[in-house]
């Protein structure tokens, strides 16, 4: 191979490592490396950003499915002809629009501002909520919101982790 082929496939590729690797290192100290990992991947605005832009990528995205999992909830309390299910969807609406008025925006702002502790303590609230929502349903209920839940319990201990690395 040419030598000057060599080295600009190089000036190509080694960026693109090396952004992967920033990824991984990072999404290694998180509790969810996968998660973190394609989750960050998905979203162009990761290339080449710092952690602190990382941190609200993973924000916004919990914030976009707590505003998709709210939708369902209210959805499904329509439809919901079981008081104790109905119940339990009040619930977490209430939860789902206190970690949206609260956490995200909090959590966005502490970012922002440098507080990254208070930052660490909002996502790690939501994702205390994201789990009193799925324990208030009936214990043979199926929550409609399970996967939902999951994902932004993951995805808000993620953005608590990486908050935590800025420390």
């Amino acid at each position: 191979m040419n030598p000057l082929v060599f080295l600009l496939l190089a000036l190509v590729t080694l960026p693109a490592l090396a952004q992967a690797d920033d990824i991984d290192f990072l999404c290694s100290k998180t509790p969810f490396p996968a998660v973190c990992a394609s989750t960050l991947r998905a979203d162009p605005k990761s290339k080449g950003a710092t952690t602190l832009k990382l941190g609200l990528i993973v924000v916004a995205k919990v914030e976009s499915i707590v505003k998709v999992a709210l939708k369902k909830v209210k959805s499904s309390q329509h439809s919901a002809m079981d008081p104790n299910l109905k119940s339990a969807l009040t619930n977490c609406a209430s939860r789902y629009h206190a970690i949206l008025i609260g956490d995200v925006v909090a959590s966005r702002e502490s970012l922002t501002k440098g507080d990254y502790k208070f930052a660490e303590e909002y996502m790690t609230d939501a994702s205390i909520e994201l789990g009193l929502c799925e324990e208030g349903f009936p214990p043979r209920q199926s929550s409609p919101v399970k996967r939902e839940n999951n994902s932004m319990k993951q995805l808000a201990e993620v953005a608590a982790a990486i908050s935590r690395t800025l420390l």
